[in-house]
């Protein structure tokens, strides 16, 4: 994770980036890589200094066992995120988050797809 802007004019605003990358025993995953990057802007309504809107985009590819098992069906997935995460309390997030998944589950006859869904963050 890195800030790459902060506001300036008092405001509690800020502009980051993140990336990250990671890699499964393909004997026992059926994703072997994986990586992901996206920006996210906390603070960026006025007033919700601790709320954040994010943007990100990810991609898995399938393990080479799985390919082998049938090389014309498994290849990989990429998949586009948009979410807000509302900081209701110290303690507590809800983030709405709506995806658009291509070539779902890393099959190319699957279709593409969306997915909307709450996440809801407990700290303690």
């Amino acid at each position: 994770e890195q800030e790459l802007w902060r506001s300036r004019d008092g405001r509690q605003a800020d502009l980051g980036v993140f990336a990250r990358a990671s890699r499964a025993d393909p004997e026992v995953s059926p994703i072997e890589w994986f990586a992901s990057a996206g920006l996210q802007w906390r603070g960026a309504l006025p007033g919700r200094p601790d709320d954040a809107l994010g943007v990100a985009a990810y991609r898995g590819w399938a393990s080479g066992r799985l390919r082998d098992a049938d090389p014309d069906a498994f290849r990989h997935e990429t998949g586009l995120e948009l979410y807000y995460r509302i900081q209701l309390l110290p303690w507590l997030a809800v983030t709405p988050d709506l995806q658009y998944i291509v070539e779902p589950g890393a099959i190319p006859e699957a279709g593409d797809a969306v997915l909307a869904q709450l996440r809801i963050r407990v700290s303690f």
